[in-house]
């Protein structure tokens, strides 16, 4: 009985675990590098804050994806700046909760000026 106990225990908190992990909402900034409308992803480059490295993530659009200054996914395209709200999922694909296009305020001449005009 002790034995079933623990394990119902065990499982509960780690049920509770991965819903409270689900739920966290982390933000990125970059430059969308494409659009696949047919798979609904987004993949953006950021700079790494730590090692300077240009990385890309792919960004699963949901029912719930929420935009700014576009109306869909398709509208964005390569080199938009842009900031998204997402939630890592339990199976390690980052759904975007929320999307903003940054429009650019002067013509960046490099690609470290476009992630500097809106990193401030």
């Amino acid at each position: 009985m002790m034995k079933r106990f623990i394990v119902t225990l065990s499982l509960s908190l780690f049920l509770i675990t991965q819903t409270a992990l689900a739920q966290h909402v982390q933000t990125l900034a970059g430059l969308a590098v494409s659009v696949d409308s047919g798979r609904r992803e987004l993949r953006v480059m950021f700079e790494h804050p730590v090692t300077g490295e240009d990385v890309v993530k792919i960004f699963q659009i949901v029912p719930s994806t929420n935009f700014k200054n576009v109306k869909k996914l398709e509208q964005i395209k390569p080199n938009d700046p842009v900031s998204i709200d997402y939630q890592e999922t339990g199976n390690g694909k980052l759904d975007a909760v929320y999307i903003e296009v940054i429009p650019l305020k002067e013509m960046p001449f490099s690609r470290k000026d476009v992630l500097q005009s809106f990193r401030g």
